[in-house]
């Protein structure tokens, strides 16, 4: 959306910071949007949490959870259902439609674009193509974080965003 919209209003759009971004969801990604309709649309709403937190948390915060006996895993699976945003359905649905590949030369804003190194629903290589596409794109690398940013891999993604934002040229008012 964001590509989208930098290419069709760029008056009004001053930078972008494209984060597990994609220009056109690659098999990974267009498989686990088939998997989350389907088990949504089979009521399957705790396998679809369990798959959340598969395919969304880092390896190693995976492993944090490996001292916990089998049922305990059902508070996570339970806080995964609990935080799953209203929306997540018509995401996954443009997710699975989107294309914006044309669009990515036509980029003609400052970008970042970061790319979670552990992230399993947006491959890595999805932001890498994604950057190389964007002239001039800035592409930084969040070593082993996933889809969902655990607060230290926020911190250090706060920290580039801020760095990035604060090199942008002033503009006038």
């Amino acid at each position: 959306m964001a590509v989208r919209i930098a290419t069709r209003h760029p008056d009004r759009v001053r930078a972008l910071v494209l984060t597990a971004g994609f220009a056109v969801a690659d098999p990974v990604l267009a498989l686990a949007a088939r998997l989350v309709k389907s088990l949504a649309a089979a009521g399957q709403w705790e396998d679809l949490a369990r798959f959340a937190l598969l395919s969304c948390m880092s390896p190693a915060d995976l492993a944090d959870l490996a001292d916990l006996e089998p049922a305990a895993l059902d508070e996570p699976v339970a806080q995964t259902l609990t935080a799953m945003p209203p929306g997540m359905l018509d995401h996954f649905d443009l997710v699975s439609r989107v294309d914006v590949r044309a669009d990515l030369a036509k980029v003609s804003v400052p970008t970042l674009v970061v790319a979670p190194t552990g992230d399993r629903l947006v491959l890595p290589e999805s932001s890498y193509r994604l950057a190389a596409g964007i002239p001039g794109a800035r592409l930084i690398e969040l070593p082993g974080a996933a889809h969902v940013l655990n607060p230290a891999d926020r911190a250090t993604w706060l920290r580039h965003v801020r760095a990035f934002l604060a090199a942008l040229p002033a503009t006038s008012a």
